[in-house]
This record gives C-alpha cells, sequence and structure tokens, in this order.
C-alpha cells in the first residue's frame, strides 16, 4: 500500500494508471492541459490538468475496490474535496512541500463494481502551508483488472450542476407549460431557490426538446404528504411508465427520472401526478448540450408561423434607448425576466396573432423593457401607425478553434498566453466560464479582428466582458474596452463604422451596437484606444459579428394599440391579449402567456392611444389584464414598459429558375430544343440569362436526348426556405436482382416447397431464376426440368424465368433435382428476381419467400419428471402427461 506524500512513479503491483487527460473524464470550468519536461516533476506522460478556480470540478466512474490520485504536491496547491457514490470523503490536500508530484489519496477497500467520482477545488484558505489556490492532477490508479470510463450518475443522486455534456433549464420558464393549480415556491436548496409544485390529482406539466436525452430535476421525499409516489410519464404521445418522488430521505436537485438513446429530433414529455395531497415537484429539466427545450407552439423559421405559433429572438437595449433584435428562432441567452429592466439583454417569445393578406403580425409575450419613455419610443420611430422598419440581426462569426470553421480566421494586437487566444472571444462555449481574449499585460490598446472567407456587410456587433460566474473578478470588468472603433478592411485600409467612447460595464453585461453600412467587407476590427486600466491587459469575453437574417422578409415593429378608454375595445391589446384563443393555442387572457400585469402597480405597458391629449398616452395592463392608465409621454419608471408588436412581410416575388448539366455542358430546353448555356459548373449569370421556368415542358424523348446516364437537375431559387421535393415520374429499366448469399438447408431431408409472394400489376413482370452452387451457374425449371440461363442476357431472363405462380408449383422431387448432395443431404440455394415495368402506374415487387421442408431428427429419451408424467388410473389404463411440445414415441 502507498502512503501519502509517496512518489509512485510506476503503479503498485495489481494496479493500472490512466492521466488526468483520459477522455473518460469529464471537466467543468476554468481547466487546462499543462505539460511539464521537467524530469523531477514526475508527471504521468508529462501531462496535467490544472485549475485555480475555487468550485472547478471534475468527475469519472470506474471499476473495481481500489483507488489511487496523485497530483503535484508543493506548497504552490492547495487541494480538493471528493465525492465516491455520492458520499463526501472529505477534504484533500496537495500540498506537501515537494517539488514534484506524490500520492494524495488512496483506497483499497472500496465494493465491488462501478464507483463514481466528484472531484471539486478548494482555497488555500483551508489547508495549513498552502500559499496558491492550484490544482495540478497527474494521474488516477485503479484495480488491474478495473477500468476508467464516463461519470454515471446514479438515479435519486443529487446533481446540482449539469453533468458533463448536459445542459440545464431553470423553472418556471416560458418553454414548460403547466396545467391546473400549480405554486412557485422558494427554497435554498433548490437549482437556483425556486421550484414548482401542484398536490393535485390530475395535475401536470408538459414541454417539448430537440436531442436524445432527458433528466428531471427535483427534490424527493419520504413523507406522503409532500411528494407523489405516483406520476405517470408520457413521451411522445406513450405512457412509459410510473415515476417516484418518494425516497428513504429527503435528496434535493435529485436526479429523479432519466430518458437516454432518443432519436435526435424534437419530443414530447407530459407527467401527470396520479394522487391527490402529494406534491408533483419540479425543479429544473436537463437536456443534450446540443439540444434544447422548445414550447410546445414554437417554431425556428418565419414560413413556418401561423395564429397561436411563436418564435424566439434576442433584445438588447441600453437605457431609455430602443435596442436591437436579433436572431430569430435561435436560442441566444436566457430570457428576459417577466418585470423588465432598463438595460435589457435577453430572450422573448413573438407570438403569432394574425395573418392578414399575408402580412403576419406577431406581439412579444412580455414587456422587454422598463424605465423608456413614450417620447424616447415616438422619436425612434416606433410610436407611429407605420412603424420603424428593423433588421434582424443574426450572428454569424462562431468559431470552434483557431482553425475551424475552415475559412474563417482572427487575430489579435497581442495575447496574454493561448488559453486567452483570439478564436476564444467567438467561442460557442459557455460564456460565464471566464473565457475570451487577453492582450499581454500592460496594455491598454489593441485590436481584436475577425475575418470571413468571403465579404458580407456586418451592421452590427455585441461585446461582453469576461465573466466567470463561479468567481467573479473584478480585474475583468476594468480590462473590458472603454473606448473603441469597429472597422472594415477596404483593400489596405481600415474603415471606421463605429465609434464609441467612455462606456461602463458590469459583470455578465452584454452590449449590442448597430450602425449604417452599405458596404461588404471579408475582415472586420473592434480597435480599442482605451480600457481604462493597463496593469492586466485588455480582456475581452465575447464577441459577434451582426448582419441582417432574413433578407426574404421585410421587418417593422411599432407599439401595440390600446384603445381609448375601457369602452373603446377596437384595438390590439383587447383583441389579442384580452380575448383572443388564438385558434386555440391558449386560453384568452392568460397572463403566463402574456405577462400582462403582476396584481399590482406594475407591468404597464406603453401603447400608441390616447383619451386625454397629446402630452400623454396609455398603458395597458399593470394592476389587471383590463387597466387603463393615462401617463405623461415625458414619464419613465419601472411602470413604462416597451411591448413591440412585429409586423412581417414577404420581401421578394419567388423565383425558381433550372438547368441541366449534362456531362460538361450546362443546358437549358427552350423551343422543343436543347441549347447549351455554357460548361459546369452552373453559374448565377447561366440561370439569368437562360434558367428554364417551368419543368412540365420536358418530354421523356427530350430527357433520353440528353447524353449523359446521370444528368444533373440544378434549382435557383430567391425565395427562403425552398422546396426541397421534385415530383418526377419515371420508368426504370428492367433489372436482374441476384441475391449474394445462400439459403442453407444441410439439416433437412429435403424440401417440399417454397412460396413466393409476388405483385405484377398492370404491365409490371417478374421472373425467377435459382442458383445450387454458390451464383456459379443459374437454372429456371422448363418442361419438368431444370435448364442453364445466361443471366447476363436480359431478354433471355425475361422470355425464359419463371413466374411466380409457375416457381410456387415446381414439385418436391424437382426441388431434389436441383438441391439434393449425392449423399441425399439438401444443400444450398440462393435466387434471383427479373423486374420490370412498362408504365408509371405498373408495379412489380416481391414480397415473402417461403419454403417448407422435411427437418432432420432422431429419438431421445425423453427425462422423467421433465418432459413427461404418468399414471396408471386403473389396471387397464395408462395416462401420459406431456410438458413440452414435439413428437413423442411411447415404449411400454
Amino acid at each position: 500500500m502507498a502512503t501519502l506524500g509517496q512518489s509512485l512513479t510506476i503503479p503498485q503491483a495489481g494496479w493500472r494508471r490512466f492521466s488526468f487527460d483520459a477522455s473518460a473524464i469529464g471537466y467543468i470550468g476554468s481547466w487546462t492541459k499543462d505539460s511539464s519536461t521537467k524530469a523531477n516533476y514526475e508527471f504521468t506522460d508529462n501531462k496535467s490538468m490544472m485549475s485555480t478556480v475555487v468550485g472547478d470540478m471534475l468527475t469519472f466512474s470506474f471499476t473495481g475496490t481500489k483507488l489511487l490520485i496523485k497530483a503535484y504536491a508543493n506548497t504552490d496547491t492547495s487541494g480538493f474535496s471528493m465525492k465516491i457514490d455520492g458520499q463526501s470523503i472529505g477534504d484533500i490536500k496537495t500540498n506537501y512541500s515537494v517539488i514534484r508530484t506524490a500520492v494524495v489519496y488512496e483506497s483499497t477497500s472500496l465494493s465491488p463494481g462501478l464507483h463514481t467520482v466528484i472531484i471539486t477545488v478548494l482555497d488555500k484558505a483551508l489547508f495549513t502551508g498552502s500559499i496558491l489556490t492550484r490544482l495540478f492532477l497527474d494521474c488516477i490508479d485503479v484495480d488491474a483488472e478495473g477500468d476508467l470510463m464516463a461519470y454515471v450518475t446514479p438515479v435519486g443522486s443529487t446533481i446540482p450542476v449539469p453533468d458533463i455534456g448536459w445542459r440545464r433549464y431553470d423553472v418556471p420558464c416560458p418553454m414548460v407549460s403547466l396545467t391546473g393549480t400549480w405554486t412557485q415556491l422558494s427554497g435554498a436548496n433548490n437549482y437556483n431557490n425556486t421550484y414548482m409544485a401542484s398536490n393535485t390529482q390530475g395535475d401536470s406539466y408538459s414541454f417539448s426538446f430537440k436531442g436524445t436525452r432527458v433528466r428531471l430535476i427535483a427534490y424527493s421525499s419520504s413523507a406522503a404528504t409532500v411528494t407523489t409516489n405516483s406520476a405517470q410519464v408520457i413521451i411522445d404521445g406513450k405512457d412509459v411508465g410510473i415515476l417516484s418522488f418518494r425516497t428513504a430521505e429527503t435528496v434535493y436537485q435529485a436526479l429523479l427520472y432519466e430518458k437516454q438513446g432518443l432519436a435526435d429530433t424534437n419530443h414530447t414529455i407530459q407527467i401527470i401526478n396520479k394522487v391527490s395531497g402529494s406534491y408533483l415537484i419540479l425543479d429544473a429539466i436537463d437536456v443534450d448540450i446540443d439540444g434544447r427545450l422548445t414550447h410546445r407552439d414554437e417554431v425556428f423559421v418565419v414560413k413556418d408561423l401561423t395564429v397561436g405559433k411563436r418564435i424566439r429572438c434576442n433584445y438588447i437595449a441600453a437605457p431609455n434607448a430602443v435596442g436591437s433584435f436579433s436572431r430569430l428562432g435561435v436560442e441566444t441567452a436566457v430570457f428576459l425576466p417577466s418585470e423588465s429592466t432598463s438595460t435589457p439583454s435577453g430572450d422573448f417569445y413573438w407570438i403569432m396573432v394574425e395573418d392578414q393578406n399575408g402580412q403576419k403580425r406577431l406581439i412579444a409575450d412580455r414587456n422587454l423593457q422598463a424605465y423608456i419613455s413614450w417620447d424616447a419610443l415616438n422619436a425612434a420611430g416606433i410610436a407611429s401607425s407605420s412603424g420603424l422598419p428593423i433588421s434582424i440581426l443574426n450572428n454569424t462569426s462562431y468559431m470552434e478553434s483557431n482553425n475551424l470553421p475552415v475559412g474563417f480566421t482572427t487575430a489579435a494586437s497581442s495575447i496574454y498566453s493561448t488559453s486567452y487566444d483570439a478564436w476564444t472571444t467567438f467561442s460557442k462555449g459557455p460564456e460565464n466560464d471566464g473565457s475570451g481574449w487577453n492582450s499581454s499585460y500592460s496594455t491598454s490598446t489593441g485590436w481584436l479582428s475577425y475575418e470571413f472567407p468571403e465579404p458580407r456587410r456586418i451592421i452590427g456587433y455585441s461585446l461582453m466582458p469576461r465573466y466567470r460566474a463561479a468567481s467573479p473578478d473584478v480585474n475583468h470588468i476594468s480590462q473590458m474596452a472603454k473606448s473603441w472603433t469597429f472597422e472594415g478592411l477596404n483593400g489596405n485600409q481600415w474603415v471606421v463604422l463605429d465609434t464609441k467612447q467612455g462606456h461602463i460595464w458590469t459583470q455578465g453585461q452584454k452590449k449590442s451596437f448597430t450602425f449604417e453600412n452599405i458596404n461588404s467587407y471579408t475582415k472586420y476590427r473592434i480597435n480599442i484606444t482605451d480600457n481604462g486600466s493597463p496593469t492586466y491587459g485588455i480582456a475581452i469575453g465575447r464577441m459577434e459579428l451582426l448582419e441582417a437574417d432574413y433578407t426574404n422578409w421585410a421587418f417593422t415593429t411599432r407599439l401595440i394599440t390600446g384603445g381609448t378608454s375601457s369602452a373603446d375595445k377596437e384595438n390590439e391589446w383587447d383583441r389579442y391579449i384580452v380575448g383572443s384563443t388564438l385558434n386555440g393555442a391558449i386560453t384568452a387572457g392568460d397572463n403566463s402567456v402574456w405577462n400582462a400585469f403582476n396584481g399590482g402597480n406594475g407591468f404597464y405597458t406603453w401603447t400608441s392611444t390616447t383619451s386625454v391629449s397629446s402630452t400623454t398616452r396609455n398603458r395597458r395592463g399593470g394592476g389587471t389584464l383590463i387597466m387603463h392608465n393615462e401617463q405623461s409621454t415625458s414619464y419613465s419608471d419601472i411602470n413604462c414598459n416597451f411591448r413591440p408588436v412585429l409586423l412581417i412581410d414577404s420581401s421578394i416575388t419567388p423565383i425558381n429558375l433550372y438547368l441541366f448539366e449534362d456531362g460538361s455542358d450546362i443546358k437549358s430546353y427552350a423551343n422543343g430544343a436543347w441549347e447549351i448555356v455554357g460548361s459546369a459548373p452552373v453559374t448565377k449569370d447561366m440561370y439569368e440569362t437562360s434558367g428554364m421556368t417551368d419543368l412540365s415542358l420536358l418530354t421523356d424523348d427530350s430527357l433520353k436526348s440528353l447524353t449523359s446516364n446521370t444528368p444533373v437537375l440544378h434549382y435557383w431559387t430567391n425565395t427562403e426556405s425552398p422546396s426541397k421535393q421534385l415530383k418526377v415520374s419515371y420508368i426504370p429499366p428492367a433489372k436482374l436482382v441476384l441475391a449474394t448469399g445462400d439459403i442453407y438447408y444441410r439439416y433437412t431431408a429435403g424440401i417440399d416447397s417454397f412460396t413466393l409472394t409476388a405483385e405484377q400489376f398492370g404491365g409490371g413482370i417478374v421472373k425467377v431464376i435459382a442458383s445450387a452452387d454458390g451464383g456459379s451457374s443459374w437454372k429456371t425449371y422448363e418442361n419438368n426440368t431444370w435448364q442453364l440461363i445466361d443471366v447476363t442476357n436480359l431478354p433471355e431472363v425475361r422470355n425464359r424465368g419463371m413466374l411466380p405462380t409457375d416457381f410456387n408449383k415446381v414439385p418436391s422431387e424437382r426441388w431434389a433435382d436441383l438441391i439434393l448432395t449425392e449423399e441425399g443431404i439438401a444443400g444450398r440455394v440462393r435466387f434471383g428476381y427479373y423486374l420490370e415495368i412498362e408504365g408509371a402506374n405498373d408495379k412489380a415487387s416481391t414480397d415473402t419467400l417461403v419454403s417448407r421442408v422435411n427437418m432432420l431428427g432422431k429419438w431421445v429419451a425423453a427425462a422423467h419428471g421433465v418432459a413427461y408424467d404418468y399414471e396408471y388410473p386403473s389396471d387397464s389404463t395408462l395416462r401420459v402427461l406431456l410438458y413440452a411440445d414435439g413428437t413423442y414415441k411411447i415404449n411400454y
């Protein structure tokens, strides 16, 4: 057995070793892979995993009865806490005052089987003599017969944060529909201190999600009056069983249900409480890291919007100013709170309320922004009846690594280290893990650039300081850009597109900036002229380059109409928010949908109408859904909120153009003849000058006159979501399908018959041939005998092959002629099928093939009491009871 602090450069006898960079280990937080070639450090394979952040975690599972952990053990490290199978092992120090790796934990008495491990970085203050919060993990040793594998979370265990590969949604959230009487409760032991509960039989919650797996997180209890022991789980309309929230002891943030192995598509889940008086609880929902929770009525593209459907959008704004809308149909951030703020940055839903002559009308499901005056909205053009034309912005600058996606590149004036390279600012990873670009220290000026493979017209950008939610660092705010220009590269000249001065930032804050730009550039940069504090250099956590999205649609936003008085119902607020079910998608006036009032003085929404004077405007909501309130247009406070209407019109006339690629030629068909318009590949100019608009003009003869056996149809459209379906009436050539494997009959005494189920309709033809030598030769049954047939000659197969009805009539003795070996035992056979149709409505197909055989066998003695039993009811009667199917012979 090893001792704590021991070097142990190789595993002990009966152990095997794994490096901490093994793929089975999951890391949460700001871990980095570190390398050291110093031999006296004694790192396994010169590699280690390092973290300096309290609360960073790692997880893994292993099999066996033993576990040993090595780490770098100098005083400039601290230690960690560890749980094995959910049980705390305590705090484990790593500072052994040795400048090398050492054993810091060992156990040799675990129960056989699978074990789970969670390690959490601890602060230096917990360990005497430690001078730095740091953990350098070297290797893991387990049983020689054991193995390391990904962390497996047992059902019933606590999951305070989602496991690696999962993402979490807190409740309440707009994607989860609650049916019945639900209450939002608070509890410090619950995720984000809140959870939802209902103790009424029949109450349920439901949601949709995209992905292959899902987890339900809640707290469980042993008390019948606290949690239900019978909740029905329905996935995609199928009852998959009963879920219990009862456990021997109370467990908070417990994994109570997990479903994996689903198809990577959209799924629906409903959980129904089957017991009265016991609570159905929901704390959080976990799905795939690449999946997402969706509302049951959510769509992802404009063309799919109908009344009652909703689409997600992001909104960012500065105080008392209309902000920018981006990422339509995409999950970008958490939802904006129902009680809005002066500096919103988050997601919301547009809900479609009407389709009027092709124009889609949508209303935001919540107030997006508070502390904004009607005058500010009017100055932006939002308050007028015609509204403000806007662009929906889309981030096109994501990076997966420093060279992916291919063709996209980033650069910076300097970097502190490769861990803070330029590309990390454009990463798809979490925005709250402290990652992002950091320039070299002692600099307050510099630049960060992004280059596309082709010119893009960027009309906005967003910025966010580096931010680590687990342990916020005030230095990240002082490092953030304070003054800068945003520029596009024209040849070798940088063109200033936007200028900002003296910006103030807060932790985790994202700001969006837009500007007018009619030109497209390949390369853009932010050029920082001041960050306020040069000590630690410039740092930007996230940056997005935004261009106009959905260019095939025209977007206009304005204020909602609210009527001039309580008697005036001819307005959008009363028509849609108060009085409409949206074709049955919602309950009319459902405040959980519209977030329009809070029962007090709050949530008022500015409208465009007034009943008093030009200096006031009507506000709706607040205390009740139907409430009216006049307020001065210059006023702004928590009760002055912006809830926009969005009007969507198609901006183009649909055009569909077609060209054919025939070998190396691009051709168009017009006036009854093919015209060569150019050489492959097809170009936009070819479409514009010679594109066909009507494929119905093509005839069978015109298609056959193309020289290539595999012509390609090219399609160009100016519509946003073109149809990918092409209906073609096609008559395939006759085909001979030969089986590649044999049917073996080694253990049979002969074949009685074959029965083929086939369909021949109209001019359809099915013919059958057979081979008994592995496909070397093929035969057909003619004139009561088997005759050779040439499979390379399709007309011969068509004329001489067996019709299914004739095939089914071949007698057993003729099958014996074909298949039986010289020893009189059946060998093998395979079949070929000739299929032909003459017209589009003809049918020629085969379905099933059934063989009836005589099996070889022998008599064996049956076991008395197992296969049979017997008795003598009288001197002249023997009664035998048989326990299994089969053929029996009784000897007596």
